[in-house]
């Protein structure tokens, strides 16, 4: 098992504790939540808004 596998099998099992929605902080542009289908990993603005990066 790579580290990214076993990054994101960690990450899933801590998600799954938490509402589908809720971010978990992975950097200070970066986050990731659970969708319903699996984890989603978001890039944040850098002003420091807190929005999407699109």
């Amino acid at each position: 098992m790579t580290t990214r596998e076993r990054f994101e099998e960690h990450l899933a099992a801590l998600l799954q504790r938490h509402p589908v929605g809720m971010t978990t902080e992975l950097s200070d542009c970066i986050v990731a939540y659970r969708s319903g289908h699996g984890g989603v990993y978001t890039f944040l603005r850098e002003d420091g808004s807190g929005q999407v990066d699109e």
